[in-house]
């Protein structure tokens, strides 16, 4: 399995071309009609040939080395790096044993001085193709979560606020999970996508069609059987429910605290969110707390509390009023 992708361009032409980096199963199983299917029609010649002198064997060989060769010829082509996805340049460069020449942002083919169009609208230019870089824009983030596999074949969960589509094939946003800003393959995504803030489900190719259109369509959440929870009655919550759950989130801790007040909340019948959602009745916020989720928090009319008051919370019962965060 190719551990790496690079997106590489020819910055004479415009031409955008995916080149996977690694080990190829799709050259075992399909031998020549890969090298076909991205334009290579060199090597489709030669292991057709190689497949038919050798009565197939020859698959045996190139599923190992095709990828190299296709990024070889491409590189002789004039094609550069434009990005890569899922490992570092180092170790491509490594399992390559070649240099790679990375594209400049001066040197795209396709350039604009204007500001980014606004939602779900691609940058169309006089020499706009289909083959040529075609971004979406998302005017306001959606956050959600999703099971990822990654080049690795490693499976994980990660909680995203989609900012970036690109290709139809990419979105790119803050990863709650690292911490930082990241770039998925859609296609690596593992079953359905949950919106946190609207707390549904809907289908991968709900999803990637409302990235164009603006508009989710749900389903109804798969039924899972889930531990009964304590209710408690903690004080009067800022919206009235008969039987509730008081919901909270924690942010701005290092990684061992949050863990602690989590479990702790948990433990005393709290419902514990990793996102600001308009349900959410407490956000408990840390020294170290992001001014997206304290911004949104106040957007929506969350209380932010301390970790004095979200223990005053538990032992007391009492609805704490909003205050300034732990310093």
């Amino acid at each position: 399995m190719a551990f790496a992708t690079l997106i590489m361009e020819n910055p004479f032409t415009g031409k955008i071309k995916e080149a996977p980096v690694g080990f190829s199963w799709t050259t075992l199983f399909f031998g020549f009609f890969v090298a076909l299917f991205r334009g290579d029609f060199k090597w489709a010649v030669i292991q057709f040939l190689l497949a038919i002198l050798s009565f197939g064997f020859s698959g045996l060989v190139f599923m190992f080395i095709y990828n190299q060769l296709f990024i070889k010829d491409l590189v002789g082509a004039g094609y550069k790096v434009k990005r890569l996805f899922d490992a570092d340049m180092e170790r491509v460069k490594l399992k390559l044993q070649m240099d790679l020449p990375m594209l400049e942002p001066t040197q795209s083919f396709q350039t604009s001085s204007s500001a980014p169009p606004p939602l779900h609208t691609p940058i169309i230019t006089d020499d706009y193709d289909d083959e040529e870089e075609n971004f979406d824009f998302l005017e306001e983030f959606i956050t959600i979560r999703f099971n990822y596999v990654s080049g690795s074949g490693r499976t994980s969960e990660r909680e995203v606020d989609v900012m970036e589509q690109y290709f139809d094939e990419y979105i790119r946003g803050h990863c709650h999970t690292a911490d930082d800003e990241r770039t998925f393959k859609v296609s690596r995504i593992e079953g359905d996508v949950f919106d946190v803030e609207a707390e549904k489900w809907m289908t991968l190719s709900n999803f990637k069609r409302g990235l164009i259109t603006g508009e989710f369509e749900y389903i109804e959440p798969k039924p899972k059987e889930e531990k009964k929870q304590k209710i408690i009655n903690y004080g009067v919550p800022r919206r009235k429910r008969d039987i509730f759950t008081f919901e909270v989130c924690f942010t701005g801790f290092p990684n061992d605290k949050r863990l602690e007040l989590e479990r702790e909340a948990t433990q005393n019948g709290l419902m514990v969110r990793t996102g600001v959602t308009k349900k959410l009745d407490y956000l408990c916020a840390g020294p170290n707390a992001g001014w997206k989720k304290v911004e949104k928090a106040k957007e929506q009319g969350v209380p932010i509390i301390n970790t004095r008051q979200f223990r005053e919370l538990i032992e007391d019962g009492l609805s704490p009023e909003p205050t300034a965060i732990d310093d």
